[in-house]
């Protein structure tokens, strides 16, 4: 008996040393902060880049059109030669120097207006077609050597300058090309700032299930 009695006192301990631990442990888990990992913000998607892109083919679309254009009116009063007309256009500056410029300018107005609507290309078409006509207007002034001409002689240059047609054409072309290919971008412009705002409100969504302690 006595032996049993041990044994059963022994038990008793093991079982009050078991539940001391248990008591031990919960308290030290209810005391430890619960860390949970907060969402992370989504990145604001821009426009940028599919802007640039358009703008280049904008570009090359201008140098087809302009070039194609400029041969013809060249080559009016003779038709035939206007393979003639064609090559000796798109090797001289008043042809590369405007493109190259529309192209900086398209591109300037992508990055400026980036997710903007359409009519911020309907406007910023026509600043865009009045440099590049200012462009191949100082171009072909250039070429006309209108540093070495006097004053009277420099603005019949200029007169007879503003008027070309080619040159005409060239703002034109800018015009048209900015409005109507910037439509395509103020496109997708709204299609990004849709999938932003869809992207926010999952965030915010996923923010106010966080639960209050960390």
């Amino acid at each position: 008996r006595e032996r049993e009695a041990r044994e059963a006192d022994a038990r008793e301990r093991d079982e009050r040393d078991r539940r001391a631990r248990d008591e031990e442990t919960a308290r030290q888990s209810q005391s430890q902060p619960i860390y949970v990992q907060a969402p992370v913000p989504p990145e604001k998607r821009g426009n940028r880049g599919f802007g640039v892109l358009i703008a280049v083919v904008a570009a090359i679309l201008f140098a087809l059109l302009y070039s194609l254009g400029a041969a013809l009116l060249g080559s009016v009063r003779d038709p035939d030669a206007f393979g003639e007309s064609f090559g000796r256009y798109i090797s001289s500056p008043v042809f590369y120097v405007p493109t190259i410029a529309f192209l900086v300018f398209f591109v300037l107005l992508a990055l400026l207006v980036n997710r903007g609507k359409w009519w911020a290309f309907v406007l910023g078409g026509l600043p865009v077609a009045i440099l590049v006509y200012a462009v191949y207007v100082g171009t072909r002034l250039l070429q006309g050597g209108v540093m070495d001409l006097g004053p009277s002689e420099q603005a019949l240059l200029l007169q007879r300058t503003v008027t070309f047609p080619d040159g005409i054409l060239a703002g034109f072309l800018a015009r048209e090309l900015v409005t109507w290919l910037g439509a395509g971008i103020s496109a997708r412009g709204r299609r990004v700032k849709a999938k932003n705002a869809e992207a926010r409100a999952e965030y915010d969504r996923k923010l106010a299930e966080q639960p209050d302690h960390r």
